[in-house]
């Protein structure tokens, strides 16, 4: 009986700490909803990320103000230590309405590297929402899972993790590891 109310305690001091790591993925997200991540834009040593990003904005005919639209902009170091790939850059808009806006139009955009000045480069550029650390790892998981139960689409709209099966099928929300079980 001592060991049973043991293993009691221990499976809900593990089920609290297992909540109190959802609600910090939840709350760090919540804290990026205003920012996008752009990948494979080479870097230079003395770049210029605001004028790089305003020369995103005209090509996609984004209105951006510098002064009133942006809180920051910077490189991050990627999550996996890959020197060959440039490291990818944070922006962070005041509003997020804006952010969705330029997300939006950059993801039709189809920008190459080429289209920015990077001669050496044709590589496509990609914009996406900034997710977490746990929420990059659940996407790639969901991906994955969906593929294999012939889901169709596998999408990130403003920081929500979504998976269809078909055009007509409901959407189903990823918000963590459990969820996964839903696209079975």
């Amino acid at each position: 009986m001592e060991l049973y109310k043991k293993n009691e305690g221990d499976i809900s001091c593990m089920f609290d700490n297992i909540l109190y790591i959802f609600d910090n993925n939840r709350r760090e997200q919540w804290s990026r909803r205003s920012n996008l991540e752009i990948y494979g834009i080479p870097e230079r040593k003395s770049e210029n990320l605001l004028v790089l990003l305003k020369d995103i904005a005209q090509r996609i005919d984004f209105p951006l103000n510098i002064d009133c639209d942006l809180d920051f902009i910077t490189r991050v170091a990627p999550r996996e230590k890959n020197l060959k790939k440039p490291k990818p850059i944070v922006v962070r808009f005041l509003a997020r309405y804006k952010k969705d806006e330029f997300l939006s139009k950059a993801k039709k955009s189809k920008i190459k590297a080429s289209d920015l000045g990077f001669n050496n480069s044709n590589a496509q550029i990609f914009f996406n929402d900034h997710l977490t650390g746990a929420n990059k790892s659940l996407l790639q998981r969901a991906k994955i899972i969906a593929k294999e139960h012939n889901f169709k689409y596998t999408w990130v709209k403003n920081c929500a993790i979504m998976v269809r099966r078909s055009d007509t099928s409901p959407v189903v929300h990823i918000t963590n590891p459990i969820d996964l079980n839903k696209v079975k």
